[in-house]
């Protein structure tokens, strides 16, 4: 576990492979906290499906070797309680990162926690030897598409998006040519 950006009041930690496993019911305790906040303040959200779909996919870790997760976790500094995350995996047949879920806790909703880890998890990402990102969003997810966009206004990201089976999106975006510097200074004007 790193920290790779701390701010005023809150604190973005990553937690590699050999942390998510080895933390691994304190992080799927930080995912639930953050999916379960949604189950009573929001009628579009099924909690039961997240909560299945997150299972489904920490199973797929511990199952699959060339699977690799990587966990960001956007913490309040004042109470330590998660705000936000952003879970990635990644293959050793694909050469990019799979965002496969980003959650802010309900009671932050519309405050830029969501950005924040978006743009700190990219910022981070570009280092690897594998700076593309991809993901696929349904297109009744409203604020995950403006999370994808954040993505997509980084200075230097070529990103593309389709529609795929219907009613989602497909994005790619890639971040080689991201400037290191702008997406700095994007992550660092958000300011709580």
């Amino acid at each position: 576990m790193e920290t790779i950006k701390k701010g005023k009041f809150y604190s973005i930690k990553r937690f590699d492979k050999e942390d998510y496993f080895k933390n691994f019911d304190e992080i799927n305790g930080y995912m639930t906290r953050i999916f379960s906040s949604h189950e009573t303040n929001n009628d579009e959200f099924d909690y039961d499906e997240a909560l299945e779909n997150i299972n489904e996919k920490n199973a797929d870790f511990f199952a699959e070797e060339f699977l690799t997760p990587r966990l960001y976790v956007l913490f309040d500094e004042e109470n330590k309680k998660p705000i936000s995350f952003a879970l990635y995996s990644h293959d050793d047949e694909r050469n990019d990162w799979h965002l496969e879920f980003v959650a802010t806790h309900s009671e932050h909703s519309g405050e830029g926690y969501g950005q924040a880890i978006i743009k700190a998890s990219a910022q981070d990402l570009v280092k690897t030897e594998f700076p593309r990102i991809t993901s696929v969003v349904a297109k009744t997810n409203k604020h995950s598409l403006q999370l994808h966009e954040v993505i997509g206004r980084l200075n230097g990201v070529g990103y593309y998006f389709e529609p795929i089976e219907g009613e989602r999106f497909s994005f790619e975006f890639d971040l080689q040519n991201m400037n290191k510097t702008q997406a700095k200074n994007d992550v660092d004007e958000i300011v709580f």
